[in-house]
Protein backbone atom coordinates (compact mmCIF):
# COMPACT_ATOMS: atom_id res chain seq x y z
CA UNK A 1 0.00 0.00 0.00
CA UNK A 2 1.17 3.22 -0.71
CA UNK A 3 3.27 5.49 2.12
CA UNK A 4 1.23 8.93 2.88
CA UNK A 5 1.40 11.38 5.55
CA UNK A 6 -0.78 11.02 8.28
CA UNK A 7 -2.18 13.23 11.64
CA UNK A 8 -0.25 12.60 14.49
CA UNK A 9 -2.30 10.10 16.37
CA UNK A 10 -3.68 10.99 19.78
CA UNK A 11 -2.91 8.63 22.99
CA UNK A 12 -5.72 9.98 24.85
CA UNK A 13 -8.52 9.51 22.14
CA UNK A 14 -6.79 6.24 20.89
CA UNK A 15 -6.92 4.85 24.31
CA UNK A 16 -10.47 5.61 24.94
CA UNK A 17 -11.56 4.26 21.16
CA UNK A 18 -9.74 0.55 22.73
CA UNK A 19 -11.26 0.24 25.85
CA UNK A 20 -14.73 1.03 23.81
CA UNK A 21 -13.49 -1.79 21.06
CA UNK A 22 -12.63 -3.93 24.05
CA UNK A 23 -15.91 -3.65 25.25
CA UNK A 24 -17.85 -5.21 22.06
CA UNK A 25 -15.92 -7.95 22.43
CA UNK A 26 -19.13 -9.65 24.21
CA UNK A 27 -21.40 -7.86 21.91
CA UNK A 28 -19.84 -10.00 18.86
CA UNK A 29 -19.65 -13.33 20.99
CA UNK A 30 -23.31 -12.36 22.38
CA UNK A 31 -24.88 -11.53 18.65
CA UNK A 32 -23.02 -14.76 17.50
CA UNK A 33 -24.73 -16.73 19.88
CA UNK A 34 -27.96 -15.62 18.55
CA UNK A 35 -27.35 -15.99 14.80
CA UNK A 36 -29.89 -17.98 13.40
CA UNK A 37 -27.96 -21.91 12.08
CA UNK A 38 -27.66 -22.22 8.53
CA UNK A 39 -25.52 -22.22 5.35
CA UNK A 40 -22.93 -18.97 5.06
CA UNK A 41 -22.34 -17.03 1.75
CA UNK A 42 -18.73 -15.48 1.57
CA UNK A 43 -17.03 -12.70 -0.86
CA UNK A 44 -13.24 -14.11 -1.12
CA UNK A 45 -12.07 -11.56 1.76
CA UNK A 46 -14.50 -13.28 4.00
CA UNK A 47 -13.35 -16.48 4.87
CA UNK A 48 -14.35 -19.41 7.37
CA UNK A 49 -10.90 -19.58 9.50
CA UNK A 50 -10.88 -22.88 11.26
CA UNK A 51 -12.15 -24.92 8.42
CA UNK A 52 -9.85 -27.08 5.89
CA UNK A 53 -8.59 -25.65 2.77
CA UNK A 54 -10.85 -27.08 -0.02
CA UNK A 55 -9.19 -28.90 -3.02
CA UNK A 56 -10.81 -27.74 -5.53
CA UNK A 57 -9.65 -25.21 -7.92
CA UNK A 58 -11.91 -21.78 -7.46
CA UNK A 59 -12.21 -18.31 -9.60
CA UNK A 60 -13.54 -15.12 -8.55
CA UNK A 61 -14.30 -11.57 -10.06
CA UNK A 62 -14.92 -8.71 -8.14
CA UNK A 63 -15.84 -5.31 -8.77
CA UNK A 64 -16.16 -2.73 -5.89
CA UNK A 65 -16.73 0.77 -5.35
CA UNK A 66 -15.31 2.43 -1.77
CA UNK A 67 -16.48 6.37 -0.70
CA UNK A 68 -12.55 6.29 0.40
CA UNK A 69 -9.30 4.63 0.56
CA UNK A 70 -8.00 4.06 3.32
CA UNK A 71 -5.47 1.29 4.67
CA UNK A 72 -3.63 1.48 8.28
CA UNK A 73 -5.83 3.79 9.83
CA UNK A 74 -5.24 6.66 6.73
CA UNK A 75 -7.16 8.21 3.95
CA UNK A 76 -4.60 7.58 0.92
CA UNK A 77 -6.11 10.24 -0.91
CA UNK A 78 -6.76 13.94 -1.25
CA UNK A 79 -10.48 13.87 -1.93
CA UNK A 80 -13.19 10.93 -3.42
CA UNK A 81 -13.38 7.19 -3.58
CA UNK A 82 -11.59 4.54 -5.45
CA UNK A 83 -13.33 2.13 -7.69
CA UNK A 84 -11.82 -1.59 -7.99
CA UNK A 85 -11.32 -4.73 -9.76
CA UNK A 86 -10.24 -7.78 -8.40
CA UNK A 87 -9.52 -11.33 -9.81
CA UNK A 88 -8.75 -14.50 -7.58
CA UNK A 89 -7.31 -17.61 -8.34
CA UNK A 90 -7.03 -20.25 -6.18
CA UNK A 91 -5.65 -23.73 -7.35
CA UNK A 92 -4.79 -27.24 -5.23
CA UNK A 93 -1.17 -27.93 -4.62
CA UNK A 94 0.26 -31.44 -5.36
CA UNK A 95 2.90 -30.71 -2.19
CA UNK A 96 1.06 -32.72 0.32
CA UNK A 97 2.25 -30.03 2.98
CA UNK A 98 0.03 -27.27 0.89
CA UNK A 99 -3.33 -26.89 0.52
CA UNK A 100 -3.77 -24.53 -2.53
CA UNK A 101 -1.69 -21.91 -4.01
CA UNK A 102 -3.11 -18.44 -4.93
CA UNK A 103 -3.02 -15.42 -7.45
CA UNK A 104 -4.72 -12.20 -6.86
CA UNK A 105 -4.61 -9.10 -9.02
CA UNK A 106 -6.28 -5.86 -7.52
CA UNK A 107 -6.47 -2.81 -10.27
CA UNK A 108 -8.10 0.01 -8.32
CA UNK A 109 -8.14 3.99 -9.62
CA UNK A 110 -9.28 7.39 -7.84
CA UNK A 111 -12.80 8.53 -9.28
CA UNK A 112 -11.72 12.38 -8.51
CA UNK A 113 -7.99 12.26 -7.42
CA UNK A 114 -5.46 11.21 -10.50
CA UNK A 115 -4.44 8.02 -8.11
CA UNK A 116 -3.62 4.27 -9.81
CA UNK A 117 -2.42 1.04 -8.19
CA UNK A 118 -1.66 -2.14 -8.95
CA UNK A 119 -1.32 -4.91 -6.86
CA UNK A 120 -0.16 -8.58 -7.72
CA UNK A 121 -0.03 -11.27 -5.34
CA UNK A 122 1.04 -15.30 -5.06
CA UNK A 123 1.07 -17.35 -2.24
CA UNK A 124 0.28 -20.32 -0.38
CA UNK A 125 -2.22 -21.86 2.34
CA UNK A 126 -2.62 -24.43 4.70
CA UNK A 127 -4.17 -25.86 8.14
CA UNK A 128 -1.67 -26.57 11.36
CA UNK A 129 -4.50 -28.58 13.41
CA UNK A 130 -7.70 -25.87 13.41
CA UNK A 131 -5.32 -22.79 12.33
CA UNK A 132 -5.33 -21.78 8.68
CA UNK A 133 -2.52 -20.37 7.67
CA UNK A 134 -1.40 -18.16 4.42
CA UNK A 135 1.74 -16.56 3.37
CA UNK A 136 2.04 -14.84 -0.10
CA UNK A 137 4.25 -12.02 -1.80
CA UNK A 138 2.72 -8.84 -2.91
CA UNK A 139 3.89 -6.61 -5.75
CA UNK A 140 2.24 -2.74 -5.80
CA UNK A 141 3.00 -0.39 -8.49
CA UNK A 142 1.72 3.12 -8.57
CA UNK A 143 1.28 5.86 -11.18
CA UNK A 144 4.61 7.57 -11.36
CA UNK A 145 8.51 6.71 -12.07
CA UNK A 146 9.55 4.31 -9.57
CA UNK A 147 6.46 4.12 -7.32
CA UNK A 148 6.10 0.50 -6.43
CA UNK A 149 6.72 -1.56 -3.63
CA UNK A 150 6.93 -5.00 -2.22
CA UNK A 151 5.16 -6.63 0.37
CA UNK A 152 5.87 -10.11 2.20
CA UNK A 153 2.89 -11.38 3.95
CA UNK A 154 2.05 -13.79 6.76
CA UNK A 155 -1.81 -14.35 8.01
CA UNK A 156 -3.00 -16.66 10.67
CA UNK A 157 -6.65 -17.61 11.02
CA UNK A 158 -9.15 -19.61 13.25
CA UNK A 159 -12.58 -20.44 14.82
CA UNK A 160 -13.46 -18.84 19.05
CA UNK A 161 -16.79 -20.74 20.24
CA UNK A 162 -17.60 -22.06 16.98
CA UNK A 163 -19.34 -18.59 15.75
CA UNK A 164 -15.97 -15.85 16.36
CA UNK A 165 -13.49 -15.54 14.21
CA UNK A 166 -9.90 -14.09 14.64
CA UNK A 167 -7.53 -13.14 11.94
CA UNK A 168 -3.89 -11.58 12.27
CA UNK A 169 -1.49 -10.11 9.51
CA UNK A 170 1.69 -9.85 9.52
CA UNK A 171 2.43 -7.48 6.32
CA UNK A 172 6.36 -5.96 6.19
CA UNK A 173 7.10 -3.28 3.63
CA UNK A 174 10.96 -3.36 1.71
CA UNK A 175 10.39 0.33 0.93
CA UNK A 176 9.72 1.27 4.47
CA UNK A 177 11.75 -1.48 6.12
CA UNK A 178 8.94 -1.58 8.67
CA UNK A 179 5.77 -4.07 9.05
CA UNK A 180 2.52 -3.30 9.94
CA UNK A 181 -0.02 -5.68 12.01
CA UNK A 182 -3.89 -6.43 11.83
CA UNK A 183 -5.79 -8.15 14.71
CA UNK A 184 -9.30 -8.84 13.65
CA UNK A 185 -12.47 -10.56 15.47
CA UNK A 186 -15.92 -10.78 13.19
CA UNK A 187 -18.84 -12.94 13.36
CA UNK A 188 -21.83 -14.31 10.73
CA UNK A 189 -25.05 -13.72 11.52
CA UNK A 190 -27.43 -15.48 9.18
CA UNK A 191 -30.47 -13.57 8.20
CA UNK A 192 -32.53 -15.32 5.84
CA UNK A 193 -31.03 -14.39 2.24
CA UNK A 194 -28.03 -11.96 4.51
CA UNK A 195 -24.86 -12.72 6.11
CA UNK A 196 -24.41 -9.37 8.40
CA UNK A 197 -20.76 -9.94 9.46
CA UNK A 198 -19.49 -7.45 12.28
CA UNK A 199 -15.65 -6.80 12.85
CA UNK A 200 -13.52 -4.99 15.18
CA UNK A 201 -9.77 -4.41 13.76
CA UNK A 202 -7.07 -3.52 15.86
CA UNK A 203 -3.87 -1.86 13.74
CA UNK A 204 -0.73 -1.90 15.18
CA UNK A 205 2.45 -0.10 13.31
CA UNK A 206 6.21 -1.37 13.71
CA UNK A 207 8.02 0.84 11.32
CA UNK A 208 5.36 0.75 7.85
CA UNK A 209 4.76 3.87 8.17
CA UNK A 210 7.93 5.64 9.17
CA UNK A 211 7.18 8.93 10.30
CA UNK A 212 4.55 7.73 13.19
CA UNK A 213 5.23 5.79 16.55
CA UNK A 214 5.79 2.36 16.57
CA UNK A 215 2.32 1.43 18.82
CA UNK A 216 -1.05 0.95 18.34
CA UNK A 217 -2.56 2.76 14.92
CA UNK A 218 -5.78 2.56 14.65
CA UNK A 219 -8.81 1.12 15.73
CA UNK A 220 -11.63 0.14 13.43
CA UNK A 221 -15.30 -0.86 13.33
CA UNK A 222 -17.45 -2.56 10.32
CA UNK A 223 -20.27 -4.24 9.10
CA UNK A 224 -20.48 -5.78 5.86
CA UNK A 225 -23.37 -7.50 4.38
CA UNK A 226 -23.46 -9.79 1.94
CA UNK A 227 -26.33 -11.99 -0.63
CA UNK A 228 -26.23 -14.45 -2.83
CA UNK A 229 -27.92 -13.28 -5.88
CA UNK A 230 -27.39 -16.18 -7.62
CA UNK A 231 -25.79 -19.63 -8.10
CA UNK A 232 -21.93 -17.39 -8.85
CA UNK A 233 -23.12 -13.92 -8.57
CA UNK A 234 -22.86 -12.25 -4.99
CA UNK A 235 -23.26 -8.63 -3.38
CA UNK A 236 -22.04 -6.79 -0.76
CA UNK A 237 -22.36 -3.43 1.03
CA UNK A 238 -20.65 -2.21 3.77
CA UNK A 239 -19.66 0.53 5.96
CA UNK A 240 -16.76 1.49 8.46
CA UNK A 241 -15.11 4.06 10.57
CA UNK A 242 -11.72 3.85 12.05
CA UNK A 243 -9.78 6.67 14.59
CA UNK A 244 -6.23 6.91 15.91
CA UNK A 245 -4.64 8.62 13.36
CA UNK A 246 -7.77 10.20 11.82
CA UNK A 247 -11.55 9.86 12.05
CA UNK A 248 -13.00 8.35 9.41
CA UNK A 249 -16.14 6.82 8.56
CA UNK A 250 -16.81 5.52 4.73
CA UNK A 251 -18.80 3.04 2.76
CA UNK A 252 -18.78 0.85 -0.28
CA UNK A 253 -19.85 -1.86 -2.27
CA UNK A 254 -19.53 -4.74 -4.48
CA UNK A 255 -20.71 -7.36 -6.76
CA UNK A 256 -18.85 -11.00 -7.33
CA UNK A 257 -18.61 -13.49 -9.76
CA UNK A 258 -17.48 -16.80 -9.94
CA UNK A 259 -16.76 -20.11 -7.51
CA UNK A 260 -15.16 -18.45 -4.30
CA UNK A 261 -12.89 -19.70 -2.13
CA UNK A 262 -14.26 -19.87 1.53
CA UNK A 263 -11.23 -21.44 3.18
CA UNK A 264 -8.23 -18.99 2.65
CA UNK A 265 -7.81 -17.07 5.73
CA UNK A 266 -7.60 -13.67 4.93
CA UNK A 267 -8.28 -10.30 6.31
CA UNK A 268 -11.98 -9.15 6.44
CA UNK A 269 -10.69 -6.02 5.29
CA UNK A 270 -8.28 -6.68 2.60
CA UNK A 271 -9.94 -4.55 -0.13
CA UNK A 272 -12.06 -2.40 1.87
CA UNK A 273 -8.42 -0.38 2.67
Amino acid sequence: MRFFSGVSGNWLRATRSFIIGLALVPCLIFSSLYAQPGPTSHLPDLPEPGLAIVPAETFSLNFAWDSRYVSEGRDNLEDGGIASTTIDLHRPSPLPFIGEWYFSSWFAESIETPYIELNLSLGSSFSVGEVDVATGYTWLDFKGPNASDNEFDLQLGFGLFDQIDLFSAFIYSTEAKGTFIELVASTDIVRERFVLTPYILLGINRGYIPEEPETFNNLQFGLTATTTLFDEMEAAFYFAATTGLEEIFWTGVSVSFGSFPHALPQDPTRRQH
